[in-house]
């Protein structure tokens, strides 16, 4: 174990909170001061300071306690795309054209059309959480990568295309 006295005020930011104390705690011998790995926060002191270290998980993943069962993945995925403000106006879009197309004409067509949409949202949003859940236990996190790296990069393309025949339409 490396001998350390004393660090200035460090802040990291890492990947997995818990593993990162671990490695802290046994190779600097630092303590524990204050944790919350719901919120992927730890605290470490030499114990002269209330911390010397600070690490936080990193927001651009999931914390572990937000995709450790389905039913978890699946409040979390659901809370997100709910609040995420594309899904919102995509929602907006639906509804208006619906409305021009006249499927919405009485209240019980309007009821039966915002009922069809949202179970099928959920749906979608439960075998995605499903899924999701179900690979992260069995592919590695290089896996998970690629494939989020592929995901993004077709919707960027598919965007890209939408964006072409509009343009080539138009003029």
């Amino acid at each position: 174990m490396i001998q350390a006295r004393k660090l200035g005020h460090v802040v990291l930011k890492v990947r997995d909170a818990g593993k990162s104390r671990d490695f802290y705690v046994k190779t600097l011998g630092l303590k524990v001061a204050h944790e919350d790995l719901t919120r992927g926060a730890v605290f470490l002191s030499f114990g002269t300071e209330h911390h010397d270290l600070a690490v936080f998980q990193m927001a651009s993943g999931e914390t572990p306690a937000e995709v450790a069962s389905p039913r978890r993945a699946f409040a979390t995925s659901l809370a997100a795309t709910a609040s995420n403000p594309l899904t919102i106006a995509s929602w907006g879009a639906v509804f208006a054209a619906a409305s021009t197309a006249g499927i919405a004409e009485s209240t019980d067509s309007a009821v039966a059309f915002v009922g069809g949409v949202g179970l099928g949202s959920m749906a979608w949003v439960t075998i995605l959480a499903v899924g999701v859940s179900a690979a992260r236990a069995r592919v590695g996190s290089r896996l998970l990568k690629t494939l989020d790296a592929a995901a993004g990069s077709a919707i960027v393309a598919f965007g890209g295309l939408l964006a072409w025949r509009t343009l080539r339409e138009s003029s």
